[in-house]
C-alpha cells in the first residue's frame, strides 16, 4: 500500500542555541553521517554553532540540494550531533515506519525519481520538506520492514568487506613495488633514470581551440576516453552526464587518434591519473586536456602505470594559479627510473596474479550490487 510520507514524518528544527553540542557532521552520499572535518579534511563550519540544527539518534537529515544524489541518512552515530542550518532534519513515527527503511527508499531508483519530480523547476533542484512529504512510499508491516532493512544491511556489510580486500590488494602491489624498486623519488637501488620521452615512441597532446571541432566532446568512461558527436547524442542521465551515439567519425581528426594499449593522462588542471586503453576498446580521440603516451619496448606497461601512480602527485607542474602542464615538452622531460626489463617483467607477473584475484572479487561485487538493486526494486518499485 502506498502512502505519502506526510503520514509518518515530522520536521525537527531544534537549534544548538546554548552550543552544548560541538559534534559537527555532514551527510554524504557514500558514507552517510560523518564528521565534517573528516569529510572536508579541514574545518569549514562557522565558529558560531548556535544556529546549527540538532539531529538526535534515529532522526534523518539531508542536504536539500544534494538529496538527488543520495545525500540523506539516518543518524546512528551518537545521541545527538549538529548539522549546517541549510540541512533539513526530520523524525519518523517508528511505530509505523522505520527510519532505515525510509532512507533506503530515498536511495532507490523510484525514490530518486520522485525526488526529481518534486524538485523540478525549483532553485538548484532543492527539495524542501513540504515537497518531501508529498512523496509516496510502499508501506509494509514493521516486521516486514525490519526484514527488508536487515537484508540490505547484510548485503552492504558483505560488499564493504570485499571492497576492503580490494584495497589491501592495492596496498600489496604498492608494497611489492617499493620492495623491488625502492622509493621512486630517492631511487635507493640507483637504477638508470631517464626522461619519459626515452621510453615512448610517441607523446602527443590533444589539439587546442578550433583544431577540435566544436560538435565533438570528450568523455571518460571506466578507464578510457571517448569522443561523441553532440548533435547526434541521446542524453542517458542528466545527473552523471553520459551520452551515447550511433556512429563516430574519426577521419577528420585521425592524427590525434588513440588505440588500445595507449596511455592517457589529464594534463589540464591538477594532473590526473594515468589510464591505459583496454585491448577491446575502440579508437578514441584526445583533446587539449589530455596527453597520449605510446610506450616503446624499453619499459613494461605495468611498471610504467605503477611508477606513475606513485610519483604523479609529487611532480612539479607549471601554470598560473592552478597546476597545469603547459607543454608536451614538459611531459616528455618528466623523469622515470628504468630498472632491468627482466625485473620489470617479474613485477608485472606479480601484478597479473593480484589482478586475477581482484577481478574475481569485482565480479562478486557486481553480483551483490545486482541483488541489492533487485531488492530495492522488489520493495519500492
Amino acid at each position: 500500500m502506498k502512502k505519502p510520507l506526510s503520514a509518518f514524518i515530522r520536521e525537527y528544527s531544534a537549534r544548538n542555541k546554548n552550543e552544548a553540542c560541538s559534534a559537527v557532521y555532514s551527510v554524504t552520499n557514500s558514507h552517510g553521517f560523518m564528521p565534517s572535518t573528516e569529510y572536508f579534511s579541514k574545518e569549514v563550519f562557522s565558529k558560531d554553532l548556535s544556529t546549527y540544527k540538532i539531529v538526535k539518534k534515529g532522526m534523518i537529515a539531508y542536504n536539500p540540494s544534494r538529496i538527488n544524489v543520495g545525500s540523506v541518512a539516518v543518524q546512528r552515530t551518537a545521541e545527538q550531533v549538529i548539522v549546517s542550518p541549510l540541512y533539513v532534519v526530520f523524525e519518523v513515527n517508528e511505530k509505523e515506519l522505520l527510519p532505515e527503511y525510509v532512507s533506503y527508499f530515498l536511495h532507490s531508483d523510484i525514490g530518486l525519481a520522485q525526488i526529481a519530480m518534486n524538485t523540478l523547476g525549483s532553485v538548484r533542484d532543492s527539495l524542501k520538506f513540504n515537497a518531501l512529504q508529498k512523496i509516496e512510499i510502499n508501506v509494509y508491516s514493521v516486521e516486514e520492514q525490519r526484514r527488508v532493512v536487515d537484508k540490505l544491511q547484510r548485503l552492504e556489510a558483505i560488499s564493504l568487506k570485499k571492497r576492503k580486500v580490494l584495497e589491501k590488494f592495492e596496498d600489496l602491489v604498492k608494497s611489492q613495488f617499493i620492495e623491488m624498486f625502492g622509493d621512486p623519488e630517492t631511487n635507493p637501488y640507483d637504477f638508470e633514470k631517464v626522461a619519459i620521452n626515452d621510453v615512448c615512441s610517441s607523446i602527443v597532446r590533444g589539439p587546442f581551440g578550433s583544431a577540435l571541432k566544436k560538435d565533438f566532446f570528450i568523455e571518460k568512461s571506466n578507464n578510457s576516453y571517448k569522443v561523441y558527436e553532440q548533435k547526434h547524442a541521446i542524453q542517458k542521465s542528466a545527473t552523471i552526464g553520459t551520452y551515447y551515439i550511433d556512429e563516430l567519425k574519426f577521419k577528420e581528426l585521425s592524427r590525434f587518434e588513440c588505440k588500445p594499449g595507449d596511455f592517457i593522462m589529464s594534463c589540464s588542471g591538477t594532473m590526473g591519473e594515468l589510464y591505459q586503453l583496454p585491448k577491446d576498446c575502440e579508437r578514441g580521440i584526445i583533446n587539449q586536456a589530455l596527453c597520449k603516451f605510446t610506450l616503446n619496448d624499453k619499459i613494461s606497461p605495468v611498471f610504467f602505470t605503477t611508477y606513475m601512480s606513485q610519483t604523479i602527485g609529487n611532480l612539479e607542474t607549471k601554470g598560473s594559479g592552478i597546476k597545469n602542464i603547459a607543454a608536451v615538452s614538459y611531459v616528455k622531460s618528466m623523469p622515470v627510473i628504468l630498472p632491468p626489463l627482466e625485473i620489470q617483467n617479474q613485477f608485472a607477473r606479480f601484478v597479473e596474479q593480484t589482478d586475477k584475484s581482484k577481478f574475481r572479487i569485482k565480479q562478486s561485487l557486481e553480483k551483490l550490487e545486482k541483488c541489492y538493486k533487485a531488492l530495492l526494486q522488489k520493495y519500492f518499485g
